[in-house]
């Protein structure tokens, strides 16, 4: 099977998973979010000129990053879509790709230190927003999901997103170019109402 048929089949599988596993907490670590990425992901790998073999691997770690959330607390959701995605592919790609989806998943686990062009483009494409216009909204589901799957309500949110923010950075070239002043502009933002 190739890649790209492949890729159209764990799309169909990931879209399952959140339909059959709906957890109504995830106003973040949603479906949407993971569409998110993937755009994101596709849109770097086209950036970099990726080989046909990275692009795959970029987008199964895409679509998987963040199955794990349905099916667990937010603590070691990462492993779990690591088992999700193996559970999945070990009979259809070679025990190699398998290993470096495994070490991209994981790369996205906080705090994040990618060691590769692979690993930095899925650590740049998860948190994307920071350097948007969409970063208030999203900023908002965070805390929506944290509380709700918490159970408690957190004091002095713009604070501990400013200070997520400065703690952050990206990766790839092409964000750091592209999202830099807008990461800025919401960070200042975020000053304006502590």
């Amino acid at each position: 099977m190739s890649d790209a048929t492949l890729l159209v089949k764990i799309e169909s599988h990931v879209r399952n998973l959140f339909a059959l596993h709906p957890q109504p907490f995830l106003f973040y670590h949603n479906l949407s979010h993971t569409e998110k990425v993937v755009k994101h992901n596709a849109a770097l790998s086209g950036y970099y000129h990726l080989a046909a073999q990275h692009h795959f691997i970029l987008m199964t770690t895409a679509w998987f990053h963040d199955t794990g959330h349905l099916f667990g607390d937010m603590e070691n959701h990462e492993e779990r879509s690591v088992t999700l995605m193996t559970k999945y592919l070990e009979d259809s790609i070679s025990p190699l790709y398998l290993k470096e989806i495994q070490q991209c998943i994981m790369a996205t686990k906080m705090p994040v230190h990618p060691m590769n062009i692979l690993e930095k483009i899925i650590c740049d494409a998860d948190t994307w927003h920071l350097g948007t216009e969409d970063f208030p909204q999203e900023d908002k589901n965070v805390w929506r999901e944290l509380e709700a799957r918490r159970g408690k309500t957190f004091e002095n949110k713009a604070a501990l997103s400013l200070k997520f923010m400065q703690q952050h950075q990206f990766y790839t070239s092409y964000c750091i170019q592209q999202l830099s002043e807008g990461k800025l502009e919401n960070e200042a933002a975020l000053r304006a109402i502590l």
